[in-house]
């Protein structure tokens, strides 16, 4: 199909419509220009719709992926936290500050009463 032909096709679809538009009496046909009204007020509407869901989908898509990051840097925070409280790494940091066990331990007793007071 030639240039020419494809623009005489369009030209003919464009005429009809013309010709529909022509039709409609705008003075006395009310209910064409509310039908025309509704449809286009419809489409608008759905038009936003469609945008505001879009948006939203890409909001809560980034939301999801913060989560899913979160998740991962609290299971690696919580494996830190377990391997610093281990046993193997208290006598790991004992050993690094210097520290040595205690051989006498003495406790005090509170049993004589005696409270400092001011």
């Amino acid at each position: 199909m030639s240039d020419y032909e494809k623009n005489k096709n369009k030209r003919q679809i464009f005429i009809k419509l013309v010709g529909w538009w022509k039709k409609i009496s705008w003075r006395e046909d009310s209910a064409g220009r509310l039908i025309l009204l509704l449809i286009f007020m419809f489409g608008f509407l759905y038009l936003t719709q469609v945008n505001a869901t879009a948006t939203k989908g890409f909001i809560i898509r980034d939301l999801e992926k913060k989560l899913e990051t979160s998740k991962n840097n609290n299971l690696a925070l919580e494996l830190d936290v377990r391997n610093l409280q281990s046993v193997g790494g208290l006598q790991d940091k004992v050993a690094i500050l210097g520290m040595v066990p205690v051989k006498n331990i003495e406790y005090l007793s509170s049993q004589s009463g005696v409270v400092a007071m001011r």
